[in-house]
């Protein structure tokens, strides 16, 4: 055997080695890149836009405040305001936004089978406050009276007007105004509603009354 030949051999023999050793790293390595493609969720992006509420209103606030914590993060956050949860849900839906709040009980009617929920934040208990000396009791006694339901585009609107038409009333039976937050609060201190809804958090100033 010339040494030509012996080196072409011992050349041969030093590759199917390095196959025996490096090749089953060489295979996983490659597993671990299919699998990451295929299952590992990418990075969160690094901008966001935010549907809140109305300017001054809790879901602004909180949004505000979810801006400044996911700004140690490193990620951008405009808060936009809305009208409320049923504008968000719009929003959402149209790609104008990314994230919103959404208050509980609404958007049944909506059909949004590409939207999720991601968390549950706290209770928002329905206030329904109504002028003192009117003789109003129960829903039905707001027949015939000026009720403050929230502006167009709001989550409490929708829940008000299930409520009422649970209880026989629609906008033929009651004077139904888009009032809502510290204008409807204002307008029941000021004698022009006889009631309003409110679906607002307990610690809300508009909640307390004054």
């Amino acid at each position: 055997m010339s040494a030509k030949s012996s080196r072409r051999e011992g050349n041969a023999r030093t590759w199917r080695e390095r196959a025996r050793i490096f090749g089953p790293a060489v295979l996983l390595s490659l597993a671990a890149l299919i699998i990451t493609y295929h299952y590992v969720q990418p990075a969160p992006p690094r901008h966001i836009t935010f549907a809140t509420g109305a300017e001054g209103g809790a879901y602004y606030l909180f949004g505000l405040r979810y801006q400044a914590e996911l700004a140690r993060e490193g990620i951008d956050v405009t808060v936009r305001p809305t009208s409320g949860s049923m504008e968000n849900i719009h929003l959402l839906q149209k790609g104008e936004a990314d994230v919103a709040f959404v208050q509980g009980g609404t958007g049944a009617s909506v059909d949004a089978p590409n939207l999720r929920s991601l968390a549950s934040l706290y209770y928002e208990p329905v206030w329904i406050f109504v002028r003192r000396r009117t003789g109003i009791k129960r829903l039905t006694d707001l027949k015939h009276r000026r009720v403050g339901i929230d502006q167009e585009g709001s989550g409490t609107r929708e829940m008000a007007l299930l409520l009422l038409a649970d209880n026989g009333i629609d906008r033929k039976a009651a004077n139904l105004l888009p009032l809502g937050g510290e204008d409807a609060a204002n307008a029941l201190r000021a004698g022009k509603l006889d009631a309003a809804f409110f679906v607002i958090s307990p610690r809300a100033l508009t909640g307390r009354g004054n």
